[in-house]
């Protein structure tokens, strides 16, 4: 088990690697916030809905994926 500290740690470190994404260059640790919160919007912004012309609403069928449901 993992404390809050350690809780903290992975996401800033999981906020990180999109953000790296987004500029195109390494950032360092710790993450600057504000800048990681103008990206996400940024993209944000441009982000739209793709569905899927064949099944409108479903995303993903999963039911023959478990072994013993039908």
């Amino acid at each position: 088990m993992a404390d809050g500290r350690e809780g903290i740690r992975g996401l800033m470190l999981s906020n990180a690697m999109p953000l790296s994404a987004f500029l195109d260059r390494a950032v360092e640790l710790p993450v600057d916030e504000d800048l990681y919160y103008e990206a996400l919007k940024k993209r944000m912004a441009l982000s739209r809905y793709r569905g899927s012309d064949s099944a409108p609403g479903i995303v993903a069928d999963l039911s023959n994926t478990f072994a013993g449901t039908h």
